[in-house]
């Protein structure tokens, strides 16, 4: 039976109150846990697009970890 998993919503990056560290740290396990579940049969590119996709418009507009690109189809490993 197929799992029908639903990523986590979008990432948090308002700062007041803080830990937003901890809100990064939180959000990042859940999209490893989806995208272990729920893509494992999908390319690299294709799961580093859906990454992009659900972290949101503030989360893609800040510099991409470790250099990775949208275009190269950079690994999700880097996130």
């Amino acid at each position: 039976m197929a799992l029908k998993l639903t990523p986590s919503g979008q990432m948090s990056f308002k700062t007041e109150g803080g830990h937003l560290a901890k809100r990064w740290k939180a959000w990042k396990e859940t999209m490893v846990l989806y995208i272990n579940l729920a893509m494992k049969s999908n390319t690299e590119k294709e799961r580093y697009q859906a990454v992009l996709h659900i972290i949101g418009e503030e989360g893609r507009a800040m510099d991409l970890p470790r250099g990775g690109t949208r275009e190269s189809g950079a690994s999700t490993e880097k996130v």
